[in-house]
């Protein structure tokens, strides 16, 4: 029996598959203040140097491990003719103290200005070392200058 579990232990590693691993599902509703700047570039091309300092999510499940994230996400994005194409990072810190970072990628604009596009875990400390998962975002600013992001997806943790 030892013999069989140690294999079926070391194949699930070998597998890049984390024993015991739990999914949490880390839809909610980012916050945070926006400190982008954005430079026309013409009339059709406009570079945003992105930068958002998250203060919080909201909603999603209790079990949100991203619920209590706070910290800086930055990236650049260029939207030429109304497409937008860039990258970023999020540096979070959770209510333990854990690191966490979170890559983005741009991929679409709604009609109403609000970004959209897919992000993912890249990894972090605590228990945020060796995380995965990722989903999809759609982030702006309404007309009162409130900044929401709204997430949908998966973290696993190890």
């Amino acid at each position: 029996m030892f013999r069989f579990t140690h294999g079926l232990a070391i194949a699930a590693m070998l597998a890049g598959t984390t024993v015991g691993a739990e999914t949490h599902d880390v839809t909610g509703i980012g916050m945070g203040t926006v400190l982008s700047k954005v430079t026309e570039i013409s009339p059709s091309l406009t570079m945003v140097e992105a930068h958002t300092d998250y203060t919080g999510f909201e909603g999603g499940q209790g079990d949100n491990p991203m619920a209590s994230a706070t910290g800086p996400c930055v990236g650049t994005v260029l939207v030429n003719a109304g497409s937008p194409t860039g990258t970023g990072l999020c540096n979070f810190t959770d209510k333990d103290g854990d690191k966490l970072v979170v890559a983005w990628t741009a991929r679409a604009m709604s009609q109403d200005g609000r970004m959209q596009g897919t992000w993912t875990v890249e990894g972090g400390s605590g228990k945020w070392d060796r995380a995965t998962g990722g989903g999809a975002f759609n982030s702006g600013v309404d007309a009162t200058g409130k900044y929401t992001n709204m997430i949908s997806g998966a973290a696993v943790l190890p």
